[in-house]
């Protein structure tokens, strides 16, 4: 069943997931999609918003099952909070709501710090967090709640330990099942969506889904067509086709599905791959797709994502391995098999770059949204963002910075202090910089010449600190061996507070870089705690006598740098 088109104020089944600690800032435009989703205190962005596009709707997040003790000062709940009760009214006046493993400890997710899982099946704790995100919502103007966590199983924060009052995953499920049927239901009444994001398990995981969302507006799925927030690990046959049966069924049901998929913003196979496998059985109604680029603090948006070609002419149909489905401006092709198949169209489409085509040849588990008509020329310059740069003050006289383009494709120019615009890649290492203040410029230049007129800037000071990273090599039979050794830094007291930070979220490691004719390459790479070290063989060319390495400590945004130095080729 085709239902009417919403707005076309906003890019038609799109959405945002702005809830990292710079996603709403750094979001660009958001008024251009149907749904942003957005932590609680980002709730004054709202009428601005809405005066830009009035079908928007702005979705709260909040955890369903799980309360977050940082979110609170000196004892204190935020007034805020990013889940539906706040940690110190539990610890204080409900400690019976705090989940216990078999040892009678309260529980804590192995992933991530300060989040503690709450009872999801008791009563009272429903009836809190359902009165407590109702006056948020009608108090702040938001159009529904993101309900994370909403899982089948609660492994995933165990890491082995076991529920006491929840010994196995069919109780867990029976007290999440309950938590929406409490819920989901009044907040519906009361005009809010209620979007919870659901984790079930292979195979029943259809049959949960669909008994889930009978208490709600709906459900968000992460991982839509791959796993990770890397450019791998995309779903093929079978997988494919049992992922895309979650969003059939929310369509059946009358009800919304908002499928997210995680990848880098330049990854161009991975946008196009979850646009056509969702326009492939999208129903032209309120069902959406988010693309959250990772990392996070960037603007995700993308015409490669948010292709719009109308409303679908009918429904999907396979030739050979290819997926197709027509629409009003275009078609819609997907190949979801693990091989390269080829399809032709029966007419003349254009690609999203503008090439003519009448057959594509469609790479393993990858998609395209053609249109038939050419796209006006682009005239448009793209919009240039960090997406890592070094704090200010650092104490590593290298600075690691990565840039990124609203534009797939665009190569960068860079400019450090008063030098020379020079071409550079998207992730550059600066070296050996001098104490001081140091300002480096980027901007963007798109696949038809446009160049960003306001680059990016960033200025930031070195403050000399002596490293407790240390290097050297020994040669090891006819290899030589580069170890690693390295300690507890001693930064500035400015980024004290962020080290700390990077260490509460587990953003710390070590890296070995090597110097190459392309500038410096990562050659290996270690994530476990800020003390330790590893050893690396380093391979040399024929022909090449020397290495120079280098190693970098990141805490987060904050980097110490080892001294640079020089490894010979072993002698034969």
């Amino acid at each position: 069943m085709l239902v009417a088109a919403p707005s076309a104020l906003a890019a038609r089944g799109t959405g945002a997931l702005r809830i990292c600690s710079s996603c709403a800032a750094a979001g660009g435009d958001l008024s251009r999609y149907d749904y942003v989703i957005l932590h609680a205190w980002e709730h004054a962005r709202i009428p601005a918003l809405k005066a830009a596009n009035p079908n928007l709707k702005a979705i709260v997040y909040k955890d369903m099952a799980a309360t977050v003790q940082y979110a609170s000062h000196d004892g204190v709940d935020d007034e805020l909070l990013p889940a539906g009760v706040g940690y110190y009214d539990a610890h204080r006046n409900h400690p019976d709501w705090f989940l216990l493993d078999t040892q009678g400890r309260r529980v804590e997710s192995a992933h991530f710090s300060g989040v503690w899982l709450m009872d999801v099946g008791s009563r009272a704790y429903q009836d809190r967090w359902l009165a407590n995100v109702a006056s948020e919502l009608r108090g702040k103007g938001w159009d529904g709640v993101m309900l994370d966590d909403t899982n089948y199983s609660p492994a995933w924060h165990l890491a082995g330990r076991t529920l006491a009052k929840y010994p196995g995953d069919a109780q867990y499920a029976a007290a999440t099942r309950s938590f929406l049927a409490r819920v989901g239901p009044p907040l519906m009444a009361d005009g809010f969506l209620v979007l919870p994001n659901v984790y079930t398990v292979w195979p029943s995981g259809h049959d949960v889904w669909r008994d889930w969302i009978q208490f709600t507006s709906g459900a968000v799925q992460e991982y839509w067509t791959k796993w990770g927030e890397d450019a791998s690990q995309h779903f093929t046959g079978a997988d494919w086709s049992y992922r895309r049966e979650f969003l059939r069924i929310t369509q059946q049901a009358g009800k919304v599905y908002l499928g997210i998929t995680y990848a880098p913003l330049d990854d161009v196979r991975s946008m196009r791959y979850a646009r056509a496998s969702f326009l492939l059985d999208w129903n032209g109604g309120r069902s959406a797709l988010v693309f959250e680029p990772s990392p996070g603090g960037q603007d995700p948006y993308s015409q490669e994502w948010t292709a719009d070609v109308g409303m679908p002419l009918g429904r999907a149909y396979q030739a050979g391995r290819v997926w197709r489905r027509d629409f009003e401006t275009g078609v819609v092709l997907v190949n979801p098999s693990t091989s390269t198949a080829s399809i032709a169209l029966g007419g003349t489409f254009y690609t999203p770059n503008g090439t003519a085509v009448t057959s594509v040849s469609l790479r393993p588990a990858s998609g395209l949204v053609l249109r038939s008509t050419p796209p006006p020329p682009d005239t448009t310059p793209p919009e240039t963002a960090f997406a890592a740069r070094p704090l200010t003050p650092t104490s590593s006289a290298n600075a690691s910075f990565r840039a990124v383009a609203s534009e797939p494709g665009a190569s960068f120019r860079c400019r450090l202090d008063a030098g020379a615009v020079r071409r550079c890649r998207a992730a550059t290492l600066l070296t050996g910089l001098s104490p001081g203040s140091h300002t480096l410029q980027i901007s963007a230049v798109d696949r038809a010449g446009n160049v960003d007129a306001t680059p990016v800037e960033h200025t930031w000071t070195v403050q000399p600190l002596t490293s407790r990273i240390r290097l050297s090599s020994y040669r090891r039979g006819r290899a030589r061996i580069v170890r690693v050794v390295f300690g507890k830094v001693r930064v500035p007291a400015e980024l004290r507070a962020a080290v700390a930070a990077a260490s509460l979220e587990r953003r710390r490691s070590v890296t070995l870089y090597r110097k190459t004719y392309r500038g410096w390459r990562a050659v290996a790479r270690l994530r476990t705690g800020p003390r330790g070290g590893f050893e690396r063989r380093l391979r040399f060319r024929r022909g090449v006598r020397f290495a120079r390495v280098l190693a970098v400590a990141r805490y987060g945004d904050a980097t110490v740098a080892s001294g640079v130095i020089r490894v010979r080729r072993p002698r034969s």
